[in-house]
């Protein structure tokens, strides 16, 4: 038998096994990576992708066996050829896998075609997912006018809820740099939106929407919303918070510092900063939408929101 067999055999097993992760994830309705993602090999390639390139694989390596040459299972240097490629592919596979979960802490899971922080992160997560459904539950059907105010702060409530989502999907996906990066935001339009709901004279709501001018600055509002309020919440927040968030945003040192780990360029956001931002992201939820209900006089449903702000700290407290 001529020696190039032998190599076709060696390279055939190695696609078949190659095809089975491929294959396997694609059918289950996982997403998972392919030389097609970005970055290739690392990202996640949807399940049609997967189940496509899965069969390229079994039909390189049924050509590769079985056009070749004669290839005879029971041949026993055939097999073990084909065998030994397999097994190279199998370990190559579990090796370079192994290093990416490392580094990411994500895996495809069976409920979806997303990836999935597998540790106390994901359980922080479905809360403030739970969070956001109840709290849309709550204010989906009531009925508000539609004069300026109300449709401005409304405006930012749906901004708010947008962003917070945004944040969880790129939590989820690994992205983590830029779900830190957008949580500035999220707390700047709530700020904004409870102001406006609490603060805002009817001249300043209109300079808003005429020139897109609010003249308060972070700070001043900040103080305001606590002043007329009564609570000491929105002055703490950029007291010990607005540095940071600013940092993240703008691609201060905090986030660069947060691309390596050692001197590899591999993200080293913890577990505890992660969790820091998603329950950020929740409070920021609970606090646009509670005085925008007391201003339109839906006090049952203002205190229901303080009750599912409960249930989560205690949930997130004993998950």
């Amino acid at each position: 038998m001529r020696w190039y067999f032998f190599l076709a055999y060696f390279f055939g097993g190695a696609f078949l096994v190659n095809a089975i992760p491929h294959f396997v994830q694609g059918v289950s309705g996982r997403s998972f990576p392919t030389p097609f993602a970005s970055p290739p090999g690392e990202g996640q390639s949807s399940p049609v992708v997967n189940v496509v390139w899965g069969t390229a694989n079994a039909l390189a390596g049924y050509f590769l066996v079985t056009r070749v040459g004669e290839f005879h299972i029971r041949s026993i240097p055939d097999a073990v050829v084909a065998g030994v490629g397999g097994l190279v592919m199998a370990i190559m596979l579990s090796r370079a896998f192994g290093q990416l979960y490392a580094k990411t802490g994500v895996r495809s899971d069976g409920e979806g075609n997303s990836p999935r922080i597998m540790n106390v992160v994901e359980n922080e997560l479905k809360l403030a997912e739970g969070v956001a459904t109840e709290i849309k539950k709550v204010i989906t059907p009531l009925k508000y006018p539609d004069d300026e105010w109300s449709t401005t702060v409304a405006a930012f409530i749906d901004q708010a809820f947008e962003h917070n989502a945004a944040i969880v999907l790129l939590i989820r996906s690994a992205l983590f740099g830029s779900a830190f990066a957008l949580l500035r935001l999220l707390v700047e339009i709530v700020v904004r939106g409870v102001w406006i709901a609490t603060c805002a004279t009817d001249a300043q709501i209109k300079t808003f929407i005429e020139k897109d001018e609010i003249d308060p600055t972070f700070g001043e509002k900040a103080k305001a919303i606590d002043t007329t309020c009564g609570i000491d919440f929105f002055q703490n927040l950029k007291t010990k918070s607005w540095t940071a968030l600013n940092s993240y945003t703008h691609t201060g040192i905090l986030q660069l510092g947060r691309r390596f780990t050692g001197y590899k360029l591999i993200p080293s956001y913890t577990d505890g900063e992660k969790i820091e931002v998603i329950r950020t992201g929740t409070t920021m939820l609970l606090m646009i939408v509670r005085p925008f209900l007391a201003r339109h006089g839906h006090n049952n449903e203002a205190v229901q929101i303080d009750e599912i702000g409960k249930r989560w700290v205690a949930s997130s407290k004993n998950p």
